[in-house]
């Protein structure tokens, strides 16, 4: 008796707490969108879905139902995307990746055969010259990153 009425109890907050309608519609950086609010750029078709039932409706193009907000304020920031798509990340130099990276490489001059662990098998097996080539090419990436 007591389990089922935990059931029904827990059971009802989920309706209490969830938002029942949704917005779906595919960003400027061509992403996929879902959110409990309609975007606010009025140039965008999205759909919106309800989750009471499996229907949909289709929002045309300028016909937003929030208006734009023109004025900046807490809470609607954003970084334009333009600027988003022209800013560098800087990768945080890693001395023990540069380390292992430049040790690599000297092994693999060397001229000597490498042995590695097949993942398949697990047995060991020796590199070809195109898996030390894909591997050198590797190491110089990590040390371009890694390396001061």
């Amino acid at each position: 008796m007591i389990g089922v009425a935990v059931i029904l109890l827990f059971g009802g907050q989920e309706e209490l707490g969830a938002a029942t309608t949704y917005y779906r519609w595919t960003d400027a950086q061509g992403k996929m969108v879902v959110s409990d609010r309609p975007p606010v750029e009025k140039d965008i078709e999205y759909d919106v879905v309800s989750q009471g039932s499996s229907l949909t409706r289709r929002v045309e193009t300028g016909q937003g139902a929030v208006p734009a907000e023109v004025t900046p304020r807490p809470g609607n920031n954003f970084t334009p995307t333009e600027d988003r798509r022209n800013a560098i990340v800087e990768t945080p130099k890693n001395p023990e990746s540069c380390a292992r990276a430049r040790g690599n490489i000297e092994t693999l001059k060397t001229g000597a055969r490498i042995r590695i662990r097949d993942q398949d098998t697990g047995e060991l097996r020796y590199l070809s010259e195109q898996e030390k080539e894909i591997q050198q090419k590797k190491a110089e990436d990590t040390i371009r990153v890694h390396c001061e």
